[in-house]
């Protein structure tokens, strides 16, 4: 089955460890193309440091491993600040770290 048939698999990305993992494992392991998405939180004082390392990435991976140049789509952006609000997610938020603590990721 050719990319094109294929739908991509959805991926927030963000250049870390876990997700460059998943990422990676979606393109070599398993052959999908991936639809990277990177939530951009102008208040992260890590925000460019993430954005350059990821462009590294995507620059390696396409040069080691030329097929994935294919598979792995162009980042969607979405800023934080105009994601709307899910009052069910916020409400669950505030009840767990009632029960445990919790960092602001």
């Amino acid at each position: 089955m050719s990319v094109e048939n294929r739908s991509p698999v959805n991926l927030l990305w963000t250049g870390g460890w876990d997700s460059t993992f998943q990422l990676l494992r979606l393109l070599l392991v398993y052959g999908l193309p991936v639809r990277p998405i990177y939530l951009v939180d102008d208040t992260r004082g890590s925000l460019q440091v993430e954005l350059r390392t990821m462009d590294r990435i995507r620059a390696r991976l396409a040069e080691l491993h030329p097929h994935t140049r294919e598979l792995m789509l162009p980042t969607l952006y979405a800023r934080v600040s105009e994601l709307p609000a899910d009052r069910e997610v916020d409400d669950a938020f505030r009840r767990l770290v009632t029960r445990c603590p919790l960092g602001s990721q």
